[in-house]
């Protein structure tokens, strides 16, 4: 069995966070909405756009959250996610504290989620799937993907090990399989 996971920022009391306030991040242009599913210049749109983080380790953390969007990523993070997001994600330049990070981008998804046996909850018009089970047969091999039916980032178990052995700061990987409302079977087993 194949386990997936929920790619997120780790984010705890002593996570540098972004500046919003002293930053320039058009909120229109980042946000996931706006440039779900398109292609597009949108490196010309966010050109002028920086992030500003307040702490003395900005600039050696590797991905920053965010309510909205998909997240900010150093270089290196994205030179070694690139290769397995191509499906789903892109990523556009932004300055960081003068240095080069990135936006990510949703341009795609892989419909793989088993509605039948993923757990279903409605809130207002829309129904959201969690816990999320996949079907195995339609799930990439190794790969940051996204789905139609969520606006996170999954992550194929064998991705996930490569990334944990990796020194990447700001990074939490979490059981897709388990119950964000509850918290219940949330961690993830790094020998999977």
């Amino acid at each position: 069995m194949r386990h997936v996971g929920l790619f997120w920022s780790d984010e705890t009391e002593n996570t540098p966070i972004i500046d919003w306030d002293s930053s320039h991040l058009d909120f229109e242009k980042m946000h996931l909405d706006i440039w779900k599913y398109t292609s597009g210049d949108l490196q010309t749109e966010l050109e002028s756009q920086y992030a500003i983080v307040s702490h003395p380790m900005a600039t050696q953390w590797d991905y920053y959250g965010g309510p909205g969007f998909w997240g900010i990523i150093s270089d290196r993070l994205k030179v070694f996610l690139e290769p397995y997001s191509k499906k789903c994600f892109d990523f556009c330049g932004i300055e960081l504290n003068s240095q080069p990070y990135h936006v990510i981008r949703r341009i795609g998804v892989i419909d793989c989620l088993d509605k039948k046996r993923s757990g279903q909850y409605p809130n207002g018009r829309k129904i959201y799937y969690d816990p999320c089970v996949f079907l195995e047969d339609l799930l990439p091999n190794t790969s940051l993907f996204s789905i139609p039916e969520s606006s996170s980032i999954f992550i194929t178990d064998n991705l996930a090990r490569k990334v944990l052995s990796m020194d990447f700061r700001g990074i939490l990987i979490l059981n897709a399989g388990g119950n964000q409302r509850t918290g219940e079977n949330l961690i993830w087993d790094p020998d999977w």
